[in-house]
C-alpha cells in the first residue's frame, strides 16, 4: 500500500473512532474497517487477500505448497505454479475442482476462470 492510501486509510479510521469509544466490539471495528476500505476502493483487495489466506484450505496442503494465487483480474484468478509437472497435473486433474471451490467460497469475486503459469 502506498503512503497516500495509508494516510487516507488512517484518516478514515480516525473519523470512525473517537477517543471516548474505548470499548469497541469486534463487529464495530469490522464495520469501521469495512467502511474505510470501501470508501478507499480497497474492499476488493481485502477480499483477494482473504482468498490468499484461505488458499491452503481450499486446495489442500499439497497443492497449496506448489500453487498459489497471485491476482484476480476481470473474473480470472491468476495463480503461479512452481514446476511444469505440477502445472500439467493441476491443469488436467485439479483445475475444475479448484475453480468450483473458489467460486463457492468467494462468489463475490465472480471468478469465471483459472489461469495457471510457472512462476
Amino acid at each position: 500500500m502506498n503512503s497516500q492510501k495509508r494516510h487516507a486509510l488512517l484518516r478514515e479510521l480516525q473519523d470512525g473512532v473517537t477517543l471516548e469509544e474505548e470499548k469497541l466490539s469486534s463487529a464495530d471495528l469490522r464495520a469501521i474497517f469495512d467502511r474505510a476500505f470501501k470508501r478507499l476502493g480497497l474492499a476488493e483487495r481485502l477480499r483477494e487477500a482473504t482468498l490468499v489466506e484461505e488458499w491452503p484450505e481450499l486446495v489442500g496442503p499439497v497443492l497449496a505448497s506448489h500453487c498459489r494465487p497471485r491476482s484476480v483480474r476481470r473474473g480470472v484468478l491468476h495463480a503461479s505454479v512452481d514446476h511444469s509437472a505440477w502445472l500439467h497435473q493441476i491443469t488436467l486433474i485439479h483445475k475444475r475442482d479448484i475453480l468450483l471451490a473458489v467460486q463457492r467460497r468467494f462468489p463475490h469475486l465472480k471468478i469465471k476462470d483459472l489461469h495457471l503459469r510457472i512462476g
